[in-house]
């Protein structure tokens, strides 16, 4: 695997997870969407592991691609539907979390 493959597979990681934080926050809280995408994280590597086949189906992807002619660009659709549920969330709730949802309410 090339260099350049393996910081693709990061980005859509990264940008796969930070999607769900921020697509989380405002119900649950930053914290607690945090913890959930590490969850998400850990428990997809693993059920990567113990079932290898459920490699093409996992939204993060593993280091070792799951077919041999089959290159990670078929994912790139999980970050981007779930960047765009994100702005929409928060464009709904204002860019609150439930904290300040809280908050403003008690003050307001």
């Amino acid at each position: 695997m090339k260099m350049s493959e393996i910081l693709l597979l990061s980005i859509l990681n990264t940008s796969f997870l930070a999607a769900l934080i921020f697509s989380l926050s405002p119900f649950i809280g930053p914290t607690s969407a945090g913890v959930t995408a590490l969850l998400c994280w850990f428990s997809t590597g693993i059920l990567n592991n113990l079932v290898p086949p459920s490699m093409n189906y996992t939204p993060t992807i593993a280091y070792r691609l799951p077919l041999p002619d089959q290159w990670p660009a078929d994912r790139w659709w999980y970050p981007v539907v779930l960047g765009f549920v994100a702005i929409v969330t928060h464009a709904v709730t204002r860019g609150s979390t439930s904290f300040a949802q809280r908050t403003f309410v008690r003050d307001g």
